[in-house]
């Protein structure tokens, strides 16, 4: 096993330096991190990361199609800043922000580990001439109710449950795919989200089920009319026991009686072929294109129930709440979608400097 870092140490600290020794960084002696590669770093740094299933997924591709072509089979010590900076650049023209920013992270933190093992002393892409391309902060679009209709009924019967339930209730994607049966509650009128689908593994696509985003679950207020579409979907297509490992392909097995099953083979829903063979036919035919990235989906349908509550004056608290997400990040997202408190300002302020004025008219009137 190699040992990254190992320090020769002269038995005569005042001995002048041998000018016929190899040379190199103070401390970067050992030959074996010379000839270290970027690679040798790579699988032992995503190994070592905590991560669910899915963002795991999400790592290992961004390294295998981004960062391993670009720096696997360099040495960790000849990569310079301009080097990143350039690969950061040529990213940037061909993929969105979201991919960018992913592999970013990873050569960062590829080369903190090789900093961490002394195969390298600084890091090149923490270094200053390194930066993020600047990306212009573009606004949520939310769909009129006539396009959200349209896409709604652009659907096949057996899937029309996905986008109603996405419009009328904010769920995810994926926890729609994972919504079951057991979930509703029609008495107290309420849905609990407590699971989704998550892609396990690349590849051979392996799906798991596993608690929704940020890991906890939550309660959603269902409408009378979302009810009257759960119950009109499960007259016509009774929910089936599905069984998929939890959070790992290894885990222990969880069963529940899923709403939404694949027409095909009767499984549970797949991202990609939701994609391909549902959604994007459905944009098609409801009119509705997609932006020039591609990257409309289903939950293009939660920024419509978001705007529709605060709208009807849910605050941004009570929002993040029922979408499951981070209030901070909530408030950022949907802020310009507040009711302007303008007017009210006004008016207060008029209230207020009226009755001030017409109190010192009556004074000087005596």
């Amino acid at each position: 096993m190699r040992r990254w870092g190992k320090r020769r140490q002269s038995a005569d600290l005042g001995a002048a330096p041998d000018p016929t020794a190899a040379t190199g960084p103070a401390g970067y002696d050992d030959p074996d991190a010379e000839k270290a590669l970027f690679g040798d770093f790579g699988g032992d740094w995503l190994q070592g990361q905590v991560l669910d299933a899915s963002t795991r997924l999400r790592y290992e591709t961004a390294y295998r199609l981004h960062v391993s072509p670009a720096f696997a089979r360099r040495r960790v010590r000849v990569i310079r800043p301009f080097q990143v900076q350039a690969w950061l650049a040529d990213l940037s023209e061909r993929f969105g922000p979201a991919t960018v920013t992913t592999a970013f992270l990873i050569v960062q933190g590829v080369l903190d580990l090789a900093v961490a093992k002394a195969a390298i002393e600084k890091n090149p892409a923490r270094s200053v001439a390194v930066r993020m391309p600047a990306y212009p902060e573009t606004g949520i679009q939310v769909w009129d109710d006539a396009a959200v209709a349209a896409v709604i009924d652009a659907h096949p019967d057996e899937l029309r449950l996905a986008p109603e339930l996405a419009a009328s209730c904010g769920l995810r994607e994926a926890e729609l795919y994972g919504l079951a049966i057991e979930d509703f509650d029609f008495e107290e009128k309420i849905v609990r989200v407590r699971r989704q689908v998550k892609q396990a593994r690349a590849g051979r696509r392996v799906f798991v089920f596993a608690l929704p985003e940020h890991d906890r679950e939550r309660i959603v207020p269902l409408p009378d009319h979302s009810a009257r579409q759960v119950r009109r979907h499960i007259d016509r297509y009774p929910p089936r026991p599905c069984t998929l490992p939890w959070l790992r392909p290894d885990g222990e097995p969880h069963t529940c009686s899923l709403l939404l099953r694949w027409p095909a083979d009767g499984q549970h829903v797949r991202p990609r072929d939701y994609a391909a063979k549902v959604w994007k036919p459905a944009l098609a035919k409801a009119g509705v294109v997609p932006r020039a990235d591609g990257d409309v989906r289903l939950d293009q349908l939660r920024h419509c129930y978001a705007s529709v509550l605060l709208a009807g004056g849910v605050s941004i608290g009570e929002l993040a709440d029922y979408l499951g997400a981070d209030p901070p990040a909530t408030l950022r997202a949907y802020a310009y979608l507040l009711p302007s408190a303008h007017d009210h300002v006004r008016a207060v302020i008029d209230e207020r400097f009226a009755a001030d004025t017409s109190s010192r008219e009556g004074r000087s009137g005596r």
